[in-house]
């Protein structure tokens, strides 16, 4: 059968693409700006596409990767990044358990037909004293009501065009996460669409359910 995911991300990360900075990334640091990354400190990427969060990360860490895409896996292993192509729906994380100190899994879980498995699946994976840090688009955001007034799909939802399969708002992502075992330490936005302002993304920090993106900062429970 088809693997609509997969042939969309194939063909997002074509040979010799550049890495590109993004924003999302941006906040994602600065939520982490007092967590510290030691020597020898373990990294998984999930999603880890052309491997733009993983170049922010200190280059005496050990730096795993796993995405969907053979191009992007074949892209992160030349540039010397352990990584993996795995559908997350069929097949588990190639990991030994309680072996990461940081498990970065970033707009992922909302294109899966089975999130729980794979948020189990990172929470084996996971050291206990380690972090988890996800990032899913909100279809409740500032534009949501008009839209729903104007008959039109919340964005990012699946049903506006997207190749998601599941839709998040803040409250259903916290379910997620405690029911698959993970403590929920925070959780912020980037911005607040379509504004990329600073001001968007200070009042998307603290009212996240305004957002675009939710990122949660989490740990074992």
């Amino acid at each position: 059968m088809k693997n609509i995911q997969k042939e969309h991300f194939e063909a997002e990360y074509v040979e010799n693409s550049a890495v590109n900075p993004c924003h999302l990334h941006d906040t994602v640091f600065l939520l982490l700006k007092d967590s510290s990354f030691p020597v020898d400190c373990r990294v998984l990427d999930i999603g880890a596409g052309r491997g733009a969060l993983l170049d922010r990360i200190p280059p005496d860490c050990k730096k795993v990767a796993v995405d969907i895409s053979e191009t992007a896996a074949r892209q992160l292993s030349a540039r010397g990044i352990e990584a993996s192509c795995i559908d997350l729906d069929t097949e588990p994380l190639p990991c030994d358990p309680d072996s990461f100190d940081y498990i970065f899994c970033l707009e992922v879980i909302e294109h899966l037909n089975r999130p729980a498995e794979t948020l189990r699946e990172i929470h084996r994976t996971l050291k206990p004293s380690g972090r988890f840090i996800v990032s899913v688009p909100n279809i409740y955001q500032l534009l949501t009501p008009l839209l729903y007034l104007a008959d039109i799909p919340p964005v990012n939802s699946a049903r506006y065009g997207h190749v998601h399969v599941n839709d998040f708002t803040v409250r259903v992502l916290k379910k997620a996460l405690r029911e698959n075992g993970f403590n929920v330490l925070r959780i912020a936005g980037d911005e607040i669409f379509p504004l990329k302002d600073p001001v968007s993304r200070w009042i998307a920090r603290k009212v996240p359910r305004m957002a675009h993106h939710l990122i949660a900062i989490c740990e074992k429970a």
